[in-house]
């Protein structure tokens, strides 16, 4: 879990530093808005990748897939929506044990005919 969660930061931390090296470069006073581009883009990348972050923290077994798609496809917003219902609903769930007993007999042979009944005339 510690290494999706790295994987992720990582990911969120370069989005930050990304939008700070545009906004710096296009502003014509050096650090305005900095602190504002911060917030919006710390919580904006938060929500983003929040099905990742359940995910990960849920113990998903296809957290790779849910991040995979979350990335590539959450910005479409339906794709957003289906990872995040995805990310609660895959879960592990133990198979449920099955066991077998085997209920049967050897045949019998029938039982022997009684020598009183074999006389009926």
């Amino acid at each position: 879990m510690i290494q999706k969660l790295t994987i992720m930061g990582i990911l969120h931390g370069a989005a930050f530093l990304l939008s700070a090296i545009i906004m710096e470069s296009q502003s014509h006073t050096p650090g305005a808005g900095i602190a504002l581009v911060f917030i919006f883009v710390g919580l904006g990348g938060f929500a983003y990748l929040l099905p990742g972050y359940i995910a990960a923290f849920r113990n998903a077994p296809r957290f790779s897939s849910i991040f995979g798609l979350n990335l590539f496809a959450g910005w479409t917003g339906l794709g957003w929506i289906a990872t995040l219902i995805w990310s609660f609903v895959d879960t592990k769930k133990e198979a449920p044990q099955v066991i077998i007993q085997h209920m049967y007999t050897t045949p019998q042979p029938p039982p022997p005919i009684k020598q009183q009944e074999r006389q009926n005339p």
